[in-house]
């Protein structure tokens, strides 16, 4: 058994246009069900800490109903721990879980970077989905490279359809920078990187 953590957003809000956000709870659901059904310990932290804002729950999705209904999850999410106080020696694998609030609180998270670099270094293993990648921009590893320069990158769209009656934050250039930050060769171009990321672009 291999214990995941899993990083939420603590941002409620898409800047200021009012409009509330949170984590996206089918990016959490989804990856959380293959890994308990895998066998492997999951855990919960945010970038600041205790319970975290969450869009929208699907209720035909029976996946992110189960999610939200189960026990061991509900106290988990209830109080995440801060990514800066996380020992992440205890985990093989951390997961970046996507949604809107992530473009405000990911980037600039250094608590979020050295937690990401200090499972990476450790040769654990290292996920992101649509806009969980935020979080992996500015991830220095030892051998003073950035993490997304050590990895193998897939292109991503700078534009989306937005749900709905839902604005464009103004935060939308990541999949930019990232391609950016990343050379056109590196040295973990093989299928054995421990680097990974999932999009819903």
């Amino acid at each position: 058994m291999k214990k995941i953590l899993m990083v939420l957003t603590s941002v409620s809000e898409i800047g200021d246009t009012g409009e509330k956000t949170g984590y996206n709870v089918a990016e959490a659901a989804h990856p959380w069900k293959v890994f308990k059904d895998s066998g492997h310990f999951v855990d919960f932290a945010s970038i600041q800490g205790g319970q975290p804002p969450r869009d929208e729950v699907d209720s035909e999705d029976p996946i992110q109903v189960a999610f939200t209904e189960d026990e061991t999850t509900r106290a988990g999410l209830y109080n995440t721990a801060r990514v800066d106080v996380v020992d992440p020696d205890q985990y093989d694998a951390v997961y970046l879980v996507g949604g809107h609030g992530t473009m405000w609180d990911f980037p600039d998270s250094e608590g979020l970077q050295n937690l990401v670099a200090s499972v990476y270094n450790a040769g654990g293993l290292v996920g992101a989905v649509c806009h969980g990648p935020a979080g992996l921009l500015n991830v220095e590893l030892k051998n003073g490279l950035r993490l997304v320069e050590a990895g193998r990158w897939p292109p991503s769209p700078t534009t989306r359809r937005l749900p709905q009656g839902r604005t464009r934050s103004s935060r939308s250039s990541w999949p930019t920078d990232l391609r950016n930050k990343a050379p056109p060769t590196s040295p973990l171009t093989s299928s054995r990187r421990r680097s990974w990321f999932t999009t819903g672009w």
